[in-house]
Formats: structure tokens, C-alpha cells, sequence
């Protein structure tokens, strides 16, 4: 930029000015956005998208409006997205943004909430101990687990088992984080 004195005389140039627009988005954000499912450490969501729209950010927070940080690594170039490595118990709030092919970002979408289901009960015990404690039951010196009526092994104090609580006494076994 040069200024230009009252005789009409040109001064230096000036250092150049990086500027940025703030001014109204042209993309509109998605519509329909909606939680999909949940588990103990996942978040899925998806939504409908605007037309044009080359990608999509979501982003996350611990409280409603905000501050959201972005969660995907990446652009999401479908309608859905799952948020992975949550933790269990605890209430989470999401806002989509559209992208369009120069990279620009719509406003974000209406704000959904989802609340992460509590992580599963596991018991590691003998045999016998699970018996004992109601979580299994004896079948002819066979250990079972409630519910499932899986067969844990002899009934014995040597058997180590670990069940997973799948409901009011019931039990699967299974690995366990």
C-alpha cells in the first residue's frame, strides 16, 4: 500500500498485510444430525449433508457449547462418523461442520449430546468362588455361568475364570480390559 500526499506526491510502499475475511460462511451445515450408537469407549454419529460439501469435521466438548476441539483426524468424506477411545459413564457433546472443496467451514450444526454406557463389570475368580458368589452354578460338579449357562470347568478352587456381567445375573466369559 502507498499513500498519496495532499500535492499528490507517492510515498514507499508499506510491509505487505496478511488479512482474513470473517464474514458470513457460504456452506450450510449438515442437517439431521443424530447419535447412532454408543458403547462404553464410542460415540457414532452421522448426519445429512448440504449439497457441494466436499468433507466434513466433527468436533467434541465436555460441556454443552463448548469449547469444542476437533476429533477427527482427517476429513470425514461420509455421513457418519464414530469418536473412539471415550471414556465410559461420562456425557459428551458434538457440532459438525461442512467443508467445502477450497477448505472453507460452514458454521457448526445443531449440538447433540450422547452419554457413554459404563464399562462392563468383570469378575476373575476360581470356579468354586464364582459359584459361591451367585455368578455361576454347580451341574453335576460342573461350573456354569448364570445366564449364558456357559460351562466354566470343574467346579474346583484350581479353575481360574474371569466372566463378564451382561445383565442382572447373567455372565459371559470373556477378556476383559
Amino acid at each position: 500500500m502507498k499513500a498519496i500526499d495532499s500535492t499528490g506526491a507517492e510515498g514507499a510502499a508499506s510491509s505487505p498485510l496478511n488479512v482474513t475475511t470473517t464474514g458470513t460462511p457460504t456452506m450450510p451445515a449438515p442437517t439431521n444430525v443424530k447419535i447412532d450408537a454408543v458403547g462404553a469407549t464410542s460415540v457414532t454419529l452421522s448426519w445429512t449433508a448440504p449439497a457441494d460439501a466436499a468433507g466434513f469435521d466433527v468436533f467434541r466438548a465436555g460441556t454443552s457449547g463448548g469449547p469444542f476441539a476437533k476429533v477427527n483426524p482427517s476429513l470425514v468424506t461420509g455421513t457418519s462418523f464414530t469418536d473412539t477411545g471415550l471414556t465410559g459413564s461420562t456425557t459428551y457433546f458434538y457440532v459438525i461442520k461442512s467443508e467445502d472443496a477450497g477448505g472453507g467451514l460452514s458454521g457448526p450444526s445443531m449440538e447433540v449430546s450422547a452419554k457413554t454406557e459404563a464399562p462392563p463389570t468383570c469378575f476373575t475368580a476360581t470356579n468354586f468362588d464364582h459359584v459361591v458368589s451367585g455368578r455361576a452354578h454347580d451341574n453335576f460338579f460342573i461350573a456354569e455361568a448364570n445366564g449364558s449357562n456357559q460351562v466354566l470347568g470343574l467346579d474346583n478352587v484350581f479353575i481360574v475364570t474371569m466372566l463378564k456381567q451382561t445383565g442382572p445375573n447373567s455372565y459371559v466369559i470373556a477378556s476383559c480390559p
